[in-house]
Order: structure tokens, then sequence, then C-alpha cells
């Protein structure tokens, strides 16, 4: 089975059903596919501290912007961080999710697959 997302960048997004649980750093291949009408939570992993803010862009498969945002720290599924951010899917294909620092160099791509 495929996973239902892929991610690449310094920022690794994570994400998983909010029906399985708080979102964990585990390996984003291990958990049910996606499906529309699920809801979704999102969380972050930077390899360095990096500064904040940043700057979230959701673009739902038809190319319409699911969320365009700034976040002051990112959601990181760890003890006392921000919560995840949380989506409904409501169309079947591919969401594009673009996180980046505002001043800085760090960014993450991710696409999420939906059934």
């Amino acid at each position: 089975m495929a996973g239902s997302i892929d991610s690449s960048g310094p920022i690794e997004t994570f994400c998983q059903r909010a029906e399985d649980g708080p979102v964990s750093r585990r390996s984003s291949l291990m958990f049910e596919p996606i499906c529309v009408g699920d809801r979704v939570q999102l969380c972050f992993g930077a390899n360095s501290d990096g500064g904040s803010p940043y700057a979230l862009k959701i673009r739902a498969p038809s190319g319409a912007i699911v969320i365009d945002r700034i976040i002051r720290e990112l959601p990181t599924g760890m003890p006392q961080s921000e919560p995840p951010i949380e989506i409904v899917v409501s169309s079947h294909g591919d969401y594009a999710i673009e996180i980046r620092e505002v001043r800085g160099g760090a960014w993450g791509r991710a696409t999420l697959h939906v059934a």
C-alpha cells in the first residue's frame, strides 16, 4: 500500500486521521488511507530550531486554496506544542501542502493523497 503523504524538504510534514488519536511523529506510512470526509491532522518537524513565523498554504486537488495563513510556532505533536492543523478533506486527489519560514530558508512540501 502506498503511503498517504509524501514529504520533502528540511521541514517534514506528519499526517494522520483525527480519529486515530493524538498525532505522533511516527512514520507517515503507518496509518489507514485518507478518504473523502476524513478529518486530518497535520504536524511538522524541523531539523533545526529555525525562526518563526511560518507561512502555511494548503491547496485542494482543484487548485483552490484551503488554508493560507501565518503560524507563530510549528505544531510538532510533542507535549506542549501548538495544536495540530486540522482540515476536512472534501474531494479525491492530491492536496499540496507548503510550509516555509517567513524570514528564513527552511521549507517543506508535501502531497496528501486522498482515496
